[in-house]
Parts: structure tokens; C-alpha cells; sequence
């Protein structure tokens, strides 16, 4: 405790209930009052928050000694023991810098016992112990809601999880507050971040329909991911692994501490190698992580860098009960070229601002561009579909390879305020989302293949453009007895368009405008 220069000055016992705590939280340094502080009963669902001068009373209910823990946004955390009896306390904590406070983007992320909707905290110390290599649905897999597989059978390469049994594309997948789902069909691709959970701090996992800062995919529930951004000590390590099935996985990591208590640097680079349980479902992947990060008087500013090129061969038929009994290993994607790559790199770039003790803005610029294929061997398909036949009433059967591309790009903006007032917990924010996309397909080879068509003929050819605006005003209210309300109210558009179409002169554009109301009511009742 004195470390952090912690003082606590006990005063004559004032008039109060049995077992009565009251004190006030003051900053150590100027001795002034620190409004809003929390003060909760360690191992209990129970505390306070001091008033706007820094007062506050807590019922201990018990014979013996308690432990309490005292934080403010930042500051130092602390924890002291005080006696069951009647006390009067001047806690002083002292600030911190703010390398110790790394970005945490606190609109898309709840707090237990306290928000009105369930969640499970998943953190670094339970992700070191669980992970080795496997893809974050598998690293999910023991949490309430959620079920995952892997096409593999090794934990590695294309991977899928279902919330309270809503596919990925009716879940909020976000990385640091930013969205993973994708600007077309919403769906997430988690084979292209390879070794990701290696540079993740902790993950909240929030289940059923969530608040109205998450939009249209978080029906099922949201997962956020928080990327860890800082190590004190400077390091460098290298590791090497191996598995069942030829999987191997190597890293070199790279942090330099703090440096002029202001800045920090993290660098990983991982390959990771399978031949999965499953015949023909190897995967070949790279990976990596880069983040710088500055820390000011009262703001933090941090940028990402992260992704992985990946190579992987299909496995995504699944087989029959006969067959699973005769040969557990057998994949029907048996043609030696039906593979998958993609390379999607992501940028991040993070600032908060730490206006005053009870006031923040945070502000989140991202880009992610996204481009790759996959290869397919098709028996007996329709010429007319594969542009091989210009006459659907001429038309005929063929075995052919298709290879469909894509060639992608996301862009946006994430403004967040926040305000303590009172009682009032306020947050304002929005975001702002570009999508744009070409999807194309070309028949790489076919066994009748007309002499009149050019080589690798081109079956369809088209262009997505989205563009998503949200704007949210949400409250939570302390009340007393414990229950605290929440209330959010959210303004959504959507401008969808497909054009280009090169084959059938086809276009399509619809824009969709809603207002999205939520209410939650919770009680945290007092533990004895």
C-alpha cells in the first residue's frame, strides 16, 4: 500500500447504524474530494459510490473484518481491511499513469452484476490457461450460450460458433468496439485471424438481444474482443509448439515497456501449420500483431495493425452416419486444389480523452481490406450457369473448377461521449460504416469447354456498396434499493446497393431508416 502512497485516517466513530461504514474517497495529492468513486465489498455483489463530495456509506452486515476496494478513473485501485464497527475513513488515492488504463471501449462493454443483461467475462489469465492455438469459437466453446466446430476436426482453420442457437450472422462480433461482421451477409470469417487470441486481453460474451449500440446483428447476443496493448516489463520471446495431426505453431513476440512514460510497442509474428483430423483439411497460416501506443497527461491514443495471410483446403461437407462409422476422417472435398485464400489486414485507430472526472470522448477510425478466393471442383453442372452456354435451351452438363473472388474494403468512424451526472450515467455516441465490394467468379477449367469462349470465362461479375449510420443516446440510472435502470434509444440507416452487374444488367438499391428503443430494469440485491 504505501507504494502507492495510500493513506488512511481513521476518525472518532460518528453516529450510525451497527456495522455502518461511512467515509469519503479524496484525491491523495491535493486532498480534494473525488465524486463518483466506487467502493465495493470484495467477494459480494454489494457497495456504494460516493456522492459529489466524495461521501459514502456502506452496510457491512457482518462480525468480522471486511475488505474493501476503492477505484476512480485514473487512479490507483486499492484495496484496504476495515473493522465491522462503526468507522469513519479518508481514503486517498493517488493518479496513475495512464499506460496502466489502456483503451477499453466502455459503450460495448458491460458490467457484471451491475447492467441489466447477462454476460460472461472471459479473462487473460483464463485465456493463457485455455489456449494453444484453436480459433476463438473453440477458446468459447465451455461458455454459457455458445456452441462451436471447427470444419477441421483440429481446432484450427475454418471455424463457427452459434449464441442461444443464432448463427454468426445474427451475432455482434467486435474487435477494441470495432465490427468483424462483414458489410455484406454479416457473417464472420474467423480462419482469417490466425493466432488472433495470442494478443487478446480478455473477451465479453453478451447473450440475447442486446442494446441498441450493437444494430441489426446483435439479435443473438455480441462478443467483443479486447486486444491487449501493454506489457510493463520489456521482453522478447520466442516459442514453438507442436500437436497431434502435424500442427505446429511458431512465435516471436516483442514488447518494449514503457518508454519515456509515454509510449509502448508491441510486435508478434506467428505461422501456424495443421493437416487436420480430417483427410485433406490442412491449413497454412501466417499471423500477425503490431501495436504502438502513446500515453498523455489525460489522453491515450493506440494503433493496430493485424492480420494473416491463410491458405486452407475445404472441409466443409459434412458426411453419413454410415460413413462417419466406417472412416471418422473422411472428407467428400477430396480434390486436391479445393482450397481457400485470403489475406485481411485491419487498422486501427484509438483516442480518448479524459476531459474531467466525470467526462470522456473517445473517438475510433478503422479500415480493413479484405482479398482472396476459394476453388471448387463442381461434376455435372449447367453450362447455362457458368456462362458456358449462351442459350439456356442449349445448354448442357460438365465437370469444371470455379474460382470466386472477392476483393473487399471497410472503412469508419466511432464518436462516443460520456458523462457522469449524478445518478446518471450518459452516453452519446454513433457510427459511421462503408462497405464496398467486388464479387466474381471465373471457370478456371471445364471438361467440354466451349473453343469460341476466352480462357477462364467469367460467370458473374458485380459490386456491393453499403453505407451504415447509427446514432444512440443511452442512460443508466442508479436507483436506490439497488435496482438501476437503463435506457437506450438508437436512430439507424442503411443504404444498400448492388451494382455492376455485368452479366444480366441486374441493379439493386433499397435504403432502410428505424428507430431502435431499449429498456432494461436490474436489482442487485444486498448479499448478507
Amino acid at each position: 500500500m504505501h507504494r502507492h502512497l495510500i493513506f488512511i485516517l481513521l476518525f472518532l466513530p460518528l453516529v450510525a447504524t451497527a456495522g455502518e461504514l461511512s467515509g469519503i474517497v479524496v484525491d491523495v495529492e491535493s486532498d480534494t474530494p473525488l465524486p463518483f468513486a466506487n467502493v465495493l465489498l470484495k467477494d459480494s455483489q454489494r457497495g456504494a459510490i460516493s456522492n459529489r463530495e466524495g461521501e459514502f456509506r456502506l452496510d457491512l452486515r457482518k462480525n468480522s473484518a471486511s475488505i474493501l476496494i476503492i477505484s476512480y478513473l485514473g487512479y490507483e485501485t486499492v484495496e484496504i481491511t476495515v473493522a465491522p464497527d462503526r468507522q469513519n475513513l479518508r481514503i486517498g488515492l493517488k493518479p496513475k499513469v495512464l499506460a496502466e488504463d489502456p483503451i477499453v471501449v466502455t459503450a460495448t462493454r458491460l458490467r457484471a452484476h451491475i447492467d441489466p443483461l447477462p454476460l460472461k467475462n472471459i479473462d487473460h489469465e483464463t485465456i493463457e490457461k485455455r489456449y494453444w492455438a484453436q480459433d476463438p469459437p473453440l477458446l468459447l466453446a465451455e461458455t454459457p450460450g455458445i456452441y462451436a466446430y471447427n470444419e477441421s476436426g483440429s481446432g484450427i482453420g475454418n471455424s463457427y460458433l452459434t449464441l442461444r442457437g443464432f448463427g454468426q450472422n445474427r451475432v455482434a462480433v467486435m474487435i477494441n468496439g470495432v465490427p468483424l461482421n462483414g458489410g455484406d451477409s454479416h457473417e464472420v470469417w474467423w480462419v482469417d485471424l490466425p493466432d488472433f487470441a495470442a494478443s487478446l486481453k480478455d473477451i465479453q460474451v453478451q447473450r440475447g438481444v442486446m442494446s441498441g449500440l450493437y444494430g441489426g446483428t446483435a439479435l443473438g447476443g455480441s462478443i467483443n474482443l479486447l486486444t491487449d496493448s501493454f506489457a510493463r516489463e520489456r521482453q522478447l520471446k520466442f516459442s514453438q509448439g507442436m500437436g497431434s495431426w502435424a500442427t505446429r505453431k511458431s512465435t516471436v513476440e516483442y514488447s518494449s515497456g514503457v518508454l519515456d512514460e509515454s509510449l509502448s510497442v508491441n510486435l508478434r509474428l506467428s505461422s501456424i501449420q495443421s493437416d487436420g483430423y480430417r483427410e485433406q483439411s490442412w491449413t497454412r497460416s501466417w499471423a500477425y500483431y503490431a501495436n504502438l501506443s502513446h500515453f498523455g497527461e489525460r489522453t491515450t491514443t493506440r494503433f493496430n495493425f493485424y492480420g494473416g495471410p491463410e491458405n486452407t483446403h475445404l472441409a466443409y461437407k459434412g458426411i453419413t452416419r454410415e460413413q462417419l462409422e466406417n472412416d471418422r476422417r473422411a472428407n467428400p472435398l477430396s480434390w486436391e486444389d479445393e482450397e481457400d485464400r485470403f489475406h485481411q489486414p485491419h487498422f486501427e485507430l484509438h483516442n480518448r480523452w479524459q476531459i474531467d472526472s466525470s467526462r470522456s470522448l473517445s473517438n475510433t477510425l478503422f479500415f480493413t481490406k479484405g482479398d482472396g478466393y476459394y476453388e471448387q471442383f463442381r461434376e455435372g453442372r449447367d453450362a447455362f450457369e457458368y456462362a458456358l452456354a449462351d442459350d439456356p435451351a442449349e445448354t448442357f452438363d460438365t465437370d469444371l473448377v470455379r474460382r470466386r473472388t472477392v476483393d473487399e474494403w471497410d472503412a469508419g468512424w466511432i464518436p462516443r461521449f460520456e458523462q457522469d451526472i449524478g445518478a446518471h450515467k450518459l452516453g452519446l455516441g454513433g457510427e459511421l460504416r462503408l462497405h464496398d465490394s467486388h464479387h466474381f467468379g471465373d471457370v478456371q477449367w471445364a471438361l467440354v469447354y466451349p473453343a469460341s469462349l476466352p480462357l477462364y470465362n467469367r460467370f458473374y461479375d458485380y459490386r456491393v456498396r453499403k453505407t451504415a449510420v447509427t446514432a444512440y443516446l443511452q442512460d443508466r440510472i442508479d436507483l436506490s434499493g439497488g435496482f438501476a435502470l437503463q435506457a437506450a434509444l438508437q436512430l439507424q440507416h442503411h443504404a444498400l446497393e448492388l451494382y455492376e452487374e455485368e452479366r444480366f444488367g441486374v441493379s439493386y438499391q433499397r435504403d432502410f431508416s428505424f428507430l431502435s428503443p431499449r429498456l432494461g430494469l436490474s436489482w442487485q440485491p444486498y448479499a448478507g
